[in-house]
């Protein structure tokens, strides 16, 4: 054996405690021998089976519960002295709370980056050329829109209940972690479980992912097409300069909202857009999701 000395640097100790399980860690300054001139080939693995140091397995010097499960070998500045980390772990104890139904539930907030169409400015103005007509292509801007994850103990999970409500917005204002929402400002991205035990306590880890609107999720389209109601309520091919007869158009029209065909110089602010509500509506206050932060 090559080892020349082996000296615990005591006052280099650490301890960690969590609600389940206790480490240590106890540090080896570790000097090795030249054989023939030069450290040993396997110098590292002569630094971690010192004789001097406790072997895999063994308790810790005060903590009995800790067991030695892993020794880590770094080098030094010098090519013959080592530090060896004896590392300790107690069991996985039962938590400091006994029931984890009553685990406090964990918030974070962040954010959700999307492009959209940017027909306004900040002033609500439309965002127009010189001949007040619509950019083509149009303007982007990034939206930034608030969400919120939510991880919590549950007794129970339904998969049939968690799959309707992801990717539903909220049919009536809500106030979820310190955010208030209305009505269809509110959409569920997220609603999962993980089966868990503790303390003899079965449970469900569930993450709930929420994101927030400054406006509602509804989706608003151009009123436009190739067709236009007659007098007589039949849809008819929209003909260039809206006459009679003529060439048919080949792009879409604008329309009014009743199906007739806007002038081709309206300004852009008479352009009607049709609001349609896809997403399912959920009753958010079902999920009893915590109101503060």
């Amino acid at each position: 054996m090559a080892v020349v000395s082996a000296d615990e640097m005591v006052r280099e100790r650490q301890a960690v405690a969590t609600t389940e399980q206790a480490t240590y860690v106890r540090p080896w300054r570790v000097k090795i021998a030249e054989v023939d001139g030069a450290p040993p080939a396997d110098v590292e693995c002569e630094a971690r089976d010192a004789a001097a140091l406790p072997s895999l397995g063994h308790p810790h010097d005060w903590d009995t519960n800790a067991v030695l499960v892993r020794k880590s070998v770094k080098p030094t500045e010098s090519r013959l002295i080592w530090i060896v980390d004896c590392e300790y772990e107690t069991p996985e104890a039962p938590s400091l709370l006994p029931n984890p139904l009553n685990d406090p539930v964990s918030i974070t907030w962040g954010v959700n980056e999307y492009t959209e169409v940017a027909d306004e400015d900040k002033d609500g103005d439309p965002i127009l050329n010189s001949a007040k007509d619509w950019f083509d292509p149009p303007l982007e801007h990034a939206v930034y829109l608030p969400v919120v994850t939510m991880v919590r103990n549950d007794a129970t999970f339904n998969p049939n209940i968690a799959v309707g409500y992801v990717g539903s917005v909220n049919k009536d204002a809500v106030t979820i972690a310190g955010y208030t929402a209305g009505a269809r400002k509110a959409r569920c991205l997220e609603y999962g479980g993980k089966s868990a035990e503790r303390n003899g306590v079965a449970y469900y880890v569930v993450t709930y992912r929420i994101e927030f609107n400054y406006k509602r999720y509804d989706r608003s389209v151009v009123d436009q097409g190739i067709r236009r109601m007659d007098g007589a309520g039949k849809k008819v091919r929209i003909n260039v300069g809206n006459v009679a007869s003529g060439e048919p158009v080949t792009e879409p029209v604008r329309l009014d909202g009743n199906g007739v065909p806007l002038a081709d110089d309206a300004a852009p602010d008479a352009t009607i857009y049709r609001t349609f509500r896809i997403e399912t509506e959920k009753t958010f206050a079902a999920l009893n999701l915590p109101v503060t932060t």
